[in-house]
Parts: C-alpha cells; structure tokens; sequence
C-alpha cells in the first residue's frame, strides 16, 4: 500500500488536500457571495470549463505523440495532482456549482423539492463521504477482484453510484454513532453532529 501511495504523488497529497480543503472553508464563509455569483456567470463559467477540458485533451494528445502508453496516461501522467488536473477540478467545481445554481432557479418549486432534498442530504454527510470515498473505492476495487471481475467490465457509472451509496451509508452511521458518543463523534468529524 506504501508504493502504491508513493507511485500516485504521496509528496503532492498535503498540499492538494491543504487547498481542496481551504477552498472550502472560503467558500463556505463566503456562500451568499460566491452563489450570487456563480448564478451571474454560469455562462463564463462553462467557457472556462470548456478550456480546462481543451487543456487535457492537448496534454493527452501530447502525451500520445510522445508515445506514451494510453494505459498509463490517466493512471501516471493525466491525474488530479498535475497542475492540469488541479485546474481541470476548480473548473469543474465552478461548472457545476454554477449549473445547479440555474437548475434551482429554473426548476419549478414542486419539481425542485425533491431534488433540493437528495442535494440536502449529500450535503449534510459531504465532508464524511468526501473523506471515507478513496476507502470504498479501494474496498470495492478489491471485492471485484475476489469475485473476478476486472474493473474494465464495471461500467463507471454504476461503480461511481455504488462508492457514492456506500459511502453515504457509512456518513449517515458514523454521523448517527457521533451523535451518541462525543469523544466518537470529534475523532471522526471534528464536531458533534446536531
């Protein structure tokens, strides 16, 4: 497990995580501001987004000519960690925020209720599922492997909804275990969930 955190940039971890995790809190001090503006500028938004998607698509294109190995582009060269990568996910972050900031406003409200309701329950639990997500990943990557499925026959969409599911289910019993025992509920979430 060491090398395999070594061969994806252990070195670049802190700092990724550092900013990912910064960028949060700013944007969570600042929510009112930072809506107000994503919904002025949905249509900057998905133009700077669009660039972003060009920037992989020539460094992929860089990569090939460089004869590369296609395998080993996404997995070595083409991840979150490379500053393409990193300004690749603020753009998408930015898009997509921006995209349900219009979806709100132009789903009709009883449309919308339901919608704000699954967004509201993925928000209470996002920090846990965002920090158990690489578990279950790995967990399910493994479970495959002993079944003898090779992660290519998995479509990405449904492995994506199975790690989002568990990972949901375990936030909402950690965040039900926190509740009933504080020293648990600090250790795992910072804070006594309410």
């Amino acid at each position: 497990m060491i090398i395999r955190l070594l061969n994806e940039r252990m070195n670049y971890l802190p700092l990724f995580y550092g900013f990912v995790f910064v960028l949060g809190g700013v944007c969570a001090i600042h929510e009112k501001k930072i809506r107000g503006w994503l919904q002025c500028h949905f249509t900057s938004s998905l133009g700077v987004f669009l660039l972003s998607c060009a920037l992989l698509v020539w460094k992929f294109k860089q990569y090939v000519l460089a004869g590369i190995p296609l395998e080993d582009i996404p997995s070595k060269y083409m991840t979150q960690l490379t500053p393409e990568g990193l300004v690749y996910t603020v753009c998408w972050l930015l898009f997509f925020s921006a995209a349900l900031e219009k979806l709100e406003d132009s789903v009709d409200e009883k449309k919308s209720e339901s919608r704000r309701s699954f967004l509201d329950v993925l928000s209470e639990y996002s920090m846990i599922i965002y920090l158990i997500h690489p578990l279950f990943l790995y967990y399910w990557l493994q479970w495959f492997e002993l079944l003898g499925f090779s992660i290519a026959q998995v479509p990405v969409v449904a492995f994506y909804i199975l790690v989002l599911i568990t990972s949901l289910a375990a936030g909402i019993i950690i965040h039900k275990l926190a509740k009933k025992c504080r020293p648990l509920g600090l250790a795992l979430l910072g804070r006594q969930p309410k």
